[in-house]
């Protein structure tokens, strides 16, 4: 009986230091996990700022998108058309300029600008 109580405790024992390492292990896993976690929330975070950061440059440049298609079609075409006065051809090519400059246009562009649109269509 005493040899099979002996037994019993050596079993316990290496039961309890089996579940220790086992422990010891989901531990670490833990720790391993948590701490790819919170690097990942950071990640997340740094990325949704820079999201936000990003959709307002987004919406920016949808404005000035708009603002160039409203100046050519409102202003350039009908000046390359001849269908304004030479009055409002002169206002709208101050207009383009101004619009270019503001876009960054090439300054050669924007220097050649009233001599192309102050031309007779015909010619």
């Amino acid at each position: 009986e005493k040899a099979a109580r002996e037994a019993a405790v050596e079993e316990t024992k290496k039961l309890a230091e089996d579940t220790a390492v086992a422990c010891a292990a989901a531990k670490q896993e833990f720790t391993t996990t948590e701490g790819e976690l919170k690097k990942a929330q950071e990640e997340l975070k740094t990325a949704k700022k820079e999201q936000k950061v990003g959709d307002a440059q987004s919406v920016k440049e949808e404005a000035k998108k708009g603002k160039l298609e409203s100046t050519i079609n409102s202003v350039f075409v009908p000046c390359k058309e001849g269908a304004l006065e030479k009055a409002a051809i002169t206002k709208g090519i101050s207009e383009l300029q101004k619009l270019g400059k503001e876009l960054d246009f090439d300054t050669a562009l924007l220097t050649s600008l009233p001599s192309a649109l102050q031309k007779d269509p015909a010619s």
